[in-house]
């Protein structure tokens, strides 16, 4: 699928799943791990100060592994009818590119992929689809980081209040397993 435009509303979306990039769907070098990485890949010390907001980070020589049990539940999920499934990583906007040629090089294809731009949380950018799309019902978000599950789970406490019909499943990934929030 084509990236679509969430400025305009779609006719019969009604769930949406969301993936987080890092330890979710990839198992991306971290900060420490990285750096030594790309130094043992490329055979010169790595350039730059910080890593998950540097290209470099998303390197193919750094053989970044796929976390094989999400890869099952997402190509599950892209064939439900009515759905939108989205990116939503902390990973800095200006990576947009190389996030979604490495994503495509390996086989995904997301509606949309919303990347961290100034203070936003992961919850307002789900607001900036799911705004879009009144009819949604069910929303199935998979993250590992305990600060964007926390956000989500308050996000669910409050519409659990006002909307008997929303269900929003939240789902912590770990090496090794997924645990239902």
């Amino acid at each position: 699928k084509e990236q679509i435009d969430t400025d305009r509303e779609l006719t019969g979306i009604r769930t949406i799943n969301v993936f987080d990039f890092d330890k979710t769907l990839f198992w991306t070098h971290d900060s420490d791990e990285g750096p030594k990485k790309y130094e043992k890949a490329f055979g010169q010390r790595y350039p730059h100060k910080g890593w998950f907001g540097r290209e470099e980070s998303l390197r193919d020589e750094l053989e970044i592994q796929e976390n094989n049990l999400m890869r099952a539940i997402y190509d599950n999920l892209r064939q439900e009818p009515d759905s939108l499934n989205v990116l939503i990583s902390n990973r800095t906007e200006k990576l947009l590119p190389r996030l979604k040629q490495f994503l495509s090089d390996r086989g995904y294809n997301f509606d949309d992929i919303l990347l961290k731009k100034g203070k936003q949380s992961k919850v307002d950018r789900l607001h900036q689809i799911w705004d879009k799309h009144q009819g949604v019902d069910k929303i199935n978000i998979f993250d590992d980081l305990d600060d964007a599950i926390g956000q989500y789970s308050q996000l669910r406490d409050l519409y659990s209040i006002y909307r008997d019909d929303l269900r929003i499943n939240i789902f912590q990934v770990a090496p090794g397993e997924i645990i239902k929030v």
